[in-house]
């Protein structure tokens, strides 16, 4: 059960990085920022996780930020998607707010990007040399975050801080 649970929730985040990257090739992607509460967006995205048997711990303060509420969900089930795969064991979403600006933090314990695809990292589908940045999906688990976040005025970018992988994602409250 857990594991048909868990392809179907992977076929779904499959299915709609295609329909907003076509969106975004269109340039019909059309987000609607609200000021909503961050907290219970970010325990939602964890409790499917859990769900599918991927623990992720959540230490997200309860703080409104203006964003898509649809989009701000993918951009962080993706972005924990991602960590899943390709990361490490441990998964954290963590937030906090400085001067005004909140940022989001996916981090995991994996070994993070090679320096040769970090400069490619957010592109769809190719990366710099014309091949997959990595094998078994759809080449969007970066890029569709990155499309997200500016579409709602934010930032996203990779770090690797204390041997941990962690995807940052700023935006004004």
């Amino acid at each position: 059960m857990r594991l048909i649970v868990s392809d179907a929730a992977e076929l779904n985040r499959m299915v709609d990085d295609l329909v907003t990257t076509g969106r975004i090739a269109a340039c019909t992607l059309a987000m609607s920022t609200e000021d909503i509460r961050l907290e219970p967006i970010v325990t939602e995205v964890a409790d499917v996780f859990a769900m599918r048997g991927i623990p992720v711990t959540v230490r997200v303060p309860d703080v409104m930020i203006r964003a898509d509420q649809a989009g701000l969900r993918q951009l962080i089930r993706n972005l924990v998607s991602n960590a899943a795969r390709h990361g490490g064991d441990e998964i954290a979403i963590e937030s906090v707010m400085r001067e005004g600006i909140v940022s989001i933090r996916v981090i995991d314990d994996g070994p993070g990007v090679s320096a040769d695809i970090e400069p490619y990292l957010f592109n769809r589908y190719l990366h710099g040399d014309g091949r997959a940045l990595l094998n078994g999906g759809v080449g969007l688990g970066t890029a569709v975050p990155a499309a997200n976040a500016e579409s709602f005025g934010g930032t996203i970018e990779y770090l690797r801080a204390n041997d941990r992988t962690v995807f940052e994602v700023r935006s004004l409250p």
